[in-house]
Order: C-alpha cells, then structure tokens, then sequence
C-alpha cells in the first residue's frame, strides 16, 4: 500500500500546477475578487492536503508534526488531533461545489474545472479516511455525497465560462464526466482504508476498554455530566474544566494520560459557563439562523452560499460532540471567515431586516 500512497502524492504534485494557488491577481486560473473563497481553498485544501499525504508517506516521523503531543502515526496534517485534522476537511468539501461555482477561467473549458473540483474531493476523501478518525469517517461521507450531488448538477447545469469552448480541441461528454467522481472518489476511499495508516475499521470496533484516552469518551463524558450539577446555575469557570475533572475520575480511570477536555464541547460549555453560557449559545445559533434564511432568501449564488456554509458550520459542531475542534485556531478562524461570508450574503433582505 505504500506504492498506492506514493502514486496518490505523485498524482497530487502532477496535478498542483493546475490547483488554485494565490498570486497578485487573484487566484491563478480563476480570477475572483473574494478573498474568503481563496483563503478557504488554497491556504486551507492545498496546504492542508500537502501535509497529510507527507505524513501518510512519512510512517510517524515526528519532525513533521506541528505539536509535541499529536497522534503521531496518523494523518493530522496541521493539527496535533486526527479528529480536528478530519472535521476540517470535511466541512472543506461542502465548498467545493460553491468554489467551482464561483471560479471562472479565460484558459480552461467547463470539463477541465469540473475534473479539477471532483479531484480535489477524491483527494480530501483520501486523506480523511488515512486519519483514522471515526468522527471524521462519518461526517466525511456525508461530505463526499453533497459533494458528488451537487458537481453532478453543475454537469447538468454548466456554469458560465470565459473558455472559449469552440477552439477547444477536446470535448468530455457530460455523462462521462458523471462517471469520474464515483471511480476516482471509490478508488482513493479503498486506497485510503487499506493503507495501513487509516486503521479507521479497526477503531470503529475496538471497545472502550482497548482505546487510548482519546477514544475513553464514554467515561469522559460521564464525569463530565457529573460535574455540571455541582456548579450550577453559573458554571465552574471558563478554563478551569482541566483542574477540576481530577476530581471527578475514578481511581481506577486515572492514568499517566491527561485529560484537558470533555471532548464533548457541548458538555464543557454548559460546565464552565453554566445557565449563562448556555443562553449564549442559543442565543448566537438564533442569529446566525437568522442570517442564514435572509441569505437563503435572497435566492441565486446567496442561496448557495447560505447552504453550503450553514451545512459546513453543522460539520464542525457534528465534530464538537466528540471533541473540540472549534477550540483550534485553524477551525476557529475559518468559522469566522463562514460567519463573515454568511453575514455578507444576507444582501438586501439582511440590511432591511436590520433597519427594522
């Protein structure tokens, strides 16, 4: 499997020429004045996407790990957990039908841009399923089918192009461009399941008992819920979770391994913050449905926006119950940049809405 892998990350170098990369007049290839879109594709697919498939290759070589504690071993790419690693590709491939969308090329035909946006997912895919996260393994195929669904309506749908498609030499069919996104997504999924990195399949079945504390969930989440009575209704504090859970484990769940978060945000949330953090929170996902439905009510590319970036929103708190990836800068800023282009896309309904 170590050849398949090497062949994956000859693929990915042959084909970099072609991915979009910033330059001083916007994306190459694909000029556009949103600087959020070039952020989330380049800085955060390509890069992302580079750092996995050399720590795949590298076999737990720890020089190329960002963090002195990581699951070494495993693709994390930029981060030090394989879950944070997965739940930010995943939500990276509920935008890549809205960046095929948006990108434009004077140089390339529809055919080649819809081929680069269904390789850009079968490589995603690839290195979701090498982390070995089970959180990752689910939300990523969720991803994978909005993904395929919606390059399969672009197909039929072709997005405008600057190409001038009558001095192109070759044409590809639309009904084998379909083909291209369930060949290369299976063949990249069984390369990914295969490799001996992934060990996905085993994790699924393994028991608690057998796991590391980064899978001891069940335990966790239960001295969680046990500490959340006894600081109601404000809460123990923010930051104060890490010192206070040694109170809470049993003696015969207390190891040299340390716990430094519910891996459960939902649950760490309402322990800190109590009553208060709780209102908070409801409080912000109110509004930002708000903007979500002016958006989607705008119609046209603000619908699109509206959906892809709510449903990439839903992947990261989908990840918060089993860990804490919004707690990373990485997903941290790139939520941000969500919320930012959520809020934008309201358009005129949104600016009404806040007259009123």
């Amino acid at each position: 499997m170590r050849h398949a892998s090497l062949a994956v990350l000859a693929l990915t170098l042959a084909g970099a020429p072609l991915l979009p990369a910033q330059g001083p007049g916007g994306v190459r290839g694909f000029p556009t004045d949103d600087p959020v879109l070039k952020a989330m594709w380049a800085e955060g697919m390509e890069r992302s996407q580079a750092m996995s498939l050399i720590q795949v290759l590298s076999d737990g070589e720890r020089s190329l790990y960002f963090y002195s504690l990581a699951n070494f071993g495993s693709n994390c790419g930029f981060f030090a957990n394989r879950n944070h690693q997965a739940v930010f590709q995943a939500a990276l491939l509920f935008l890549i039908p809205l960046a095929r969308r948006e990108f434009s090329s004077n140089r390339l035909p529809q055919y080649a841009l819809n081929l680069m946006a269904m390789s850009a997912v079968a490589l995603l895919v690839f290195s979701i399923f090498t982390t070995g996260s089970r959180v990752g393994f689910v939300v990523g195929l969720l991803g994978t089918a909005w993904a395929g669904w919606q390059l399969h309506r672009i197909v039929d749908n072709p997005v405008k192009s600057k190409a001038r498609l009558s001095r192109a030499r070759f044409r590809l069919a639309p009904r084998i461009q379909k083909l291209v996104i369930p060949i290369l997504v299976a063949l990249f999924a069984i390369t990914a399941l295969l490799t001996p990195h992934s060990r996905v399949l085993d994790r699924l079945m393994s028991s608690d008992a057998e796991a590391p504390i980064e899978d001891m969930r069940v335990g966790i989440f239960k001295n969680s819920l046990s500490m959340i009575p006894d600081n109601m209704p404000f809460g123990g504090g923010a930051g104060t979770f890490a010192e206070v859970y040694k109170g809470y484990e049993a003696a015969e769940g207390i190891s040299y391994r340390y716990v430094n978060h519910a891996h459960n945000d939902f649950l760490e949330l309402v322990y800190e913050l109590g009553i208060p953090g709780i209102v908070l929170f409801l409080a912000a996902i109110v509004l930002i449905g708000r903007w979500a439905l002016d958006s989607y009510a705008e119609g046209g590319s603000s619908r699109q926006q509206s959906v892809a970036f709510t449903l990439a929103l839903l992947i990261v708190l989908a990840g918060s119950l089993f860990d804490y990836p919004a707690r990373t800068p990485i997903i941290a800023s790139f939520t941000v940049l969500i919320l930012g282009r959520l809020y934008e896309a309201r358009g005129v309904r949104g600016r009404k809405s806040n007259a009123t």
